[in-house]
């Protein structure tokens, strides 16, 4: 009998015990005014600015330009980051509001790198200000705080195991497109590829009166090709355009005054029906030097090129694409032409 009643009231304890815990979890999630823990934005739609602001980094202005978004007001940003940043400002969920112990320390961490966020719609009006900080104990989230506001809470996706500040924290060219082209073919005037040390190679496509697409030397002393061209070969070519990219950004690569001052080995121009040209140099990038065993076959190697470095003419941006990708545009004149009449 005795042991049951100890029994009894130990349970009665704990369970008191869970009463007053979640009594006062309940307490701190409505003491808090519900806009101090409402950080998604439920229609991204809605949003036209998102500004980021690091502390060990220059900020970010994201603008909203029709069906596009441009970085800092000066370049093309990418579609797939764009498109990771929005999912995690409309799907960002409060996953639990930390011991209150603890506030000291993560405010005081957030303070000292904590990433700020502003977020405007169309018309410039805010809609969110808070900030974003470290990782709890397992990693599994991140510690927001709205701006004004004293009361921290651990956020995270429903779906994502992770950190989300790696959404937040890239620099200017990290959040640019990469793409060099990226046209409609209706809207292509002219495109021309120059190879330096193949002229005969070298090529220009301009579309006629009647909205079609014509092929003939780049240089006009050069003598045409009169064998049959391949059937769709030239339309190919032109749709390429659509989409072609490059992987990186090296701006700040040793030796690019030195490769600059090369002949390039492809010069490719686009010119828009609205008079917009886009031209880029393009030059090979050959292998680093092979040691050992594998010297033998450094010039095998060289002739396999796998990159190139590609030079914006207008911007002076200087990049680094897969020849794969490139190619697409590194078409040479006799290319659209059958090796033979038969």
């Amino acid at each position: 009998m005795k042991k049951t009643l100890i029994y009894l009231l130990i349970l009665v304890f704990l369970l008191g015990l869970v009463f007053f815990l979640s009594r006062e979890n309940s307490d701190q999630l409505t003491s808090s005014q519900r806009w101090d823990r409402n950080f998604a934005v439920k229609d991204t739609d809605q949003i036209g600015t998102i500004f980021i602001a690091p502390r060990d980094n220059d900020p970010t202005v994201l603008t909203r330009d029709g069906d596009r978004w441009l970085v800092n007001n000066k370049y093309l940003a990418n579609e797939s980051i764009m498109e990771s940043l929005l999912t995690v400002l409309r799907d960002v969920d409060v996953k639990y509001v930390p011991p209150r112990a603890s506030y000291s320390n993560i405010i005081q961490s957030i303070a000292g790198l904590g990433i700020k966020v502003e977020i405007y719609d169309r018309r410039e009006n805010l809609m969110k200000a808070y900030y974003i900080g470290g990782v709890p104990q397992d990693e599994r989230g991140n510690f927001y705080i709205m701006e004004d506001a004293d009361q921290p809470y651990v956020v995270h996706l429903p779906y994502f195991v992770g950190n989300l500040r790696a959404r937040f924290t890239l620099s200017e060219e990290q959040w640019r497109d990469r793409a060099i082209f990226a046209e409609r073919t209706s809207e292509i005037k002219r495109i021309t590829v120059r190879y330096p040390a193949q002229e005969d190679e070298s090529f220009l496509v301009e579309r006629n009166d009647e909205g079609r697409f014509d092929l003939r030397p780049l240089d006009e002393k050069m003598p045409k090709i009169l064998r049959q061209r391949h059937p769709g070969m030239l339309d190919n070519f032109v749709r390429n355009f659509q989409r072609i990219g490059v992987e990186s950004f090296v701006n700040d690569l040793i030796g690019k005054d030195s490769i600059l001052n090369t002949t390039p080995f492809a010069i490719v121009e686009l010119e828009r029906t609205d008079g917009e040209i886009k031209s880029y140099n393009f030059y090979q990038r050959f292998p680093a030097p092979l040691i050992g065993p594998y010297a033998a076959r450094q010039a095998e190697l060289e002739d396999y090129i796998l990159r190139f470095f590609v030079s914006n003419n207008q911007t002076g941006d200087f990049m680094s694409g897969q020849y794969g990708v490139l190619k697409r545009a590194l078409w040479g004149y006799s290319w659209f032409f059958r090796a033979t009449d038969t």
